[in-house]
């Protein structure tokens, strides 16, 4: 959860404050970002886990 809130956050900065806003949050890019993020960290933590 709290990866997704981190990539919500890097996606309205990224991407702008286009479409709907929910709690001060553009929705389309909080999403696009937040799936970024959590898809990265699965990347990340998946090479790490072979080298172990």
């Amino acid at each position: 959860m709290i990866a997704g809130l981190i990539g919500a956050w890097i996606g309205h900065g990224l991407l702008g404050t286009w479409g709907p806003s929910l709690a001060g949050f553009a929705i389309f890019p909080a999403i696009i970002g937040a799936a970024i993020f959590v898809f990265l960290l699965g990347l990340i933590f998946r090479g790490l886990r072979k080298e172990a």
